[in-house]
């Protein structure tokens, strides 16, 4: 699961009026490699732990 960007509002400066999600993109440059590794390790990982045990693993594919 890569992380995307999305742009809430109309106009930059986080002004303007919401866009409802238009706008968003893929992969986001704001984190670091570290910050990836954290999130893929401490959200991510657990969160597909988590639906296996409950018998919903996730199938998906990773991106090289």
């Amino acid at each position: 699961m890569l992380p995307a960007q999305d742009h809430k509002r109309l106009k930059d400066g986080d002004q303007g009026g919401n866009t409802g999600g238009m706008g968003a993109f893929c992969p986001c440059a704001l984190l670091t490699d570290a910050q990836l590794r954290e999130i893929e390790e401490t959200i991510l990982k657990r969160a597909v732990e988590g639906l296996k045990k409950e018998g919903l693993p996730f199938v998906g594919k990773k991106n090289s």
